[in-house]
């Protein structure tokens, strides 16, 4: 396998300097979110070779999440050495997803799947982390950010389904439904006095748990043992965050 391949590399480029120059000016956000849909959604059909009848919408949803998951870190992110490191790992999983772009949905290779799904709940950390951002700086309604991340959460785990090759029209309603799953529990520590990034990192432990058990099922290979495995994994991290998460005072909750 090419790991170094021209296309990829210079649309990763681009998508890097692209989240760089908005850094600097987080004035030009607005038109410049425009402008990385644009790259993103132009580099996988470049990818693709002008393909449209190969998925490219379904192709694209994820490396647009991701890319509007670093884009929207960067700008809550106050500390710039984080923003850094994460534009710069953001721009490495870019590459990733650009190089296997044309070859999902991906019914074989579980390390290529296994990594197609990390990058998924990174993306899926980086946009949480986000809303609760906007839950706390900005007084958004609840029930707008409740709907938002329903839509991101389905976003996700539809795009982790048909790149695993599981498809099927009759799971795409339980994929609504861990959406649903996922924004209650947003809802539930969205009370909790908590920085963000421990409120961002318990939803990704939720939607790991979630999908896990999902895609064990729908393969049919959900045992009590792989519930109990998820289930213990989940409570060890959902315990890790709460310990070593930032407790906020009352009134910047």
């Amino acid at each position: 396998m090419n790991y170094i391949k021209t296309k990829p590399l210079v649309v990763s480029l681009m998508f890097l300097v692209i989240h760089e120059v908005l850094h600097y000016f987080p004035d030009l956000v607005f038109w410049g979110s425009f402008v990385l849909l644009v790259v993103v959604v132009s580099g996988v059909l470049w990818v693709m070779e002008s393909n449209w009848e190969e998925g490219i919408l379904r192709r694209s949803m994820l490396p647009v999440l991701l890319a509007m998951g670093v884009l929207s870190f960067s700008f809550f992110m106050p500390i710039a050495l984080f923003s850094q490191i994460v534009i710069v790992m953001g721009t490495l999983c870019f590459y990733f997803l650009l190089l296997y772009v044309d070859q999902f949905p991906y019914k074989s290779f579980l390390v290529t799947r296994l990594n197609f799904s990390f990058i998924a709940l990174v993306a899926a950390y980086l946009l949480f982390f986000s809303i609760s951002n906007f839950s706390v700086s900005l007084s958004m309604p609840l029930w707008i950010l409740m709907v938002i991340v329903v839509f991101l959460s389905f976003s996700i785990f539809y795009s982790i389904l048909w790149a695993s090759g599981l498809e099927r029209s009759a799971v795409i309603l339980y994929t609504v439904l861990l959406g649903l799953l996922v924004s209650e529990i947003f809802l539930v520590i969205s009370f909790w006095p908590v920085d963000p990034s421990a409120k961002s990192m318990v939803l990704v432990v939720a939607m790991y748990i979630f999908w896990g058990l999902f895609s064990n099922w729908i393969e049919r290979v959900l045992t009590l043992r792989v519930l109990m495995e998820y289930l213990l994994i989940g409570m060890v991290l959902m315990a890790l965050v709460l310990l070593t998460a930032s407790w906020l005072p009352p009134f910047l909750m």
